[in-house]
């Protein structure tokens, strides 16, 4: 420990005093007390310049995420609270008991915060967690009082991103601006599309995770029923199982996916994705085009969905095996 004025090391305690540190006011002194951990499965309150061990709580966890000092509860008494790899466990700093705990998902959290954020009066926690395991990486904010429910989650997008594309997708006249993840939740989530207001970029939605264990690879607008509104396709797949998607987006910003293709193949996802009326009869078909992601894929094919039919679709000869995958798909009267 180091004077911040002179430079001059006050304290030099073996072992250290861990990883996290926070500072809570000391009753009865004019400096406060330094908080640390963990040590040897415990957190420690130190008074610095007698160099002693005030006091200390067991910590069940090795691994110490955050720990920080607020005032939770707006009494004007600051608590201690730290993170236990699952919850995030509150402290009277007086008398050192637990308050209150909360669930934080997928430990350790990486800081932890509160904070007003809703303006309503009364402070919120927020804090985020997941970035050592596999699962997302996300911020949380849950309620201090009452039940303490979680209130919101960000949403973990991963790109590449696609897009971006514009159309009337409610049909008011006035255009969005849509753009897709291609997965979410580090992965583990399919894409999700994101549409905005053109004119302001206002975030209207996001759409929930298109499949587990898929990825978005291609996005198109059209207006398939002609009445000024676009629907968005999507080219994608779930656990490797080739889908093409096709959704409504609606003026209350909620999705309502309203055709996918039968027959969907297993090894097989779609890459590349095309409306057009090949046979001018009057109704569109979808084009697609797919790569070969396991075994269980039969090949690289183009295939042809009379719209909106669950009919089996046309599909070209063999044009690709052995982890092949079409490269490019254009339509076009040539």
């Amino acid at each position: 420990m180091v004077d911040g004025s002179t430079r001059a090391v006050q304290w030099v305690r073996a072992g250290g005093f861990g990883r996290q540190l926070a500072l809570a006011p000391l009753p009865g002194a004019s400096y406060q007390q330094l908080i640390a951990g963990p040590s040897a499965d415990k957190l420690q309150a130190y008074d610095v310049q007698n160099q002693l061990v005030l006091w200390s709580i067991p910590i069940s966890s090795w691994f110490l995420g955050a720990i920080t000092v607020a005032d939770v509860d707006g009494d004007g008494s600051p608590e201690l609270l730290y993170d236990g790899y699952t919850t995030i466990n509150v402290y009277d700093l007086i008398t050192r008991g637990l308050k209150w705990s909360i669930n934080s998902a997928v430990g350790p959290v990486t800081d932890i915060v509160v904070y007003d954020v809703d303006n309503d009066g009364v402070a919120e926690l927020v804090w985020g967690a997941g970035w050592q395991s596999s699962a997302g990486d996300n911020l949380y904010v849950a309620s201090t009082t009452g039940s303490r429910s979680l209130k919101w989650k960000s949403v973990d997008l991963t790109g590449p991103f696609l897009g971006p594309l514009i159309g009337d997708l409610d049909g008011d006249g006035a255009l969005e601006l849509v753009v897709c993840s291609s997965q979410s939740e580090s992965g583990y989530e399919g894409g999700r599309v994101l549409v905005f207001d053109l004119a302001t970029l206002r975030l209207r939605s996001i759409s929930p995770a298109t499949a587990y264990l898929g990825r978005i690879r291609d996005v198109k607008l059209h207006d398939f029923e002609s009445d000024g509104r676009m629907e968005i396709v999507l080219a994608t797949d779930a656990n490797a199982t080739g889908t093409i998607d096709v959704y409504n987006f609606d003026k209350k910003n909620e999705f309502l996916r309203k055709w996918r293709n039968p027959e969907r193949e297993y090894g097989s996802p779609f890459e590349f994705v095309e409306i057009a009326d090949l046979d001018n009869d009057g109704t569109w078909e979808i084009i697609a085009a797919n790569s070969i992601a396991n075994t269980g894929s039969s090949g690289v094919f183009v295939y042809i969905y009379d719209y909106p039919s669950t009919g089996s679709p046309w599909r070209s000869d063999l044009l690709g095996t052995a982890f092949q995958a079409a490269t490019g798909l254009v339509v076009q009267d040539f």
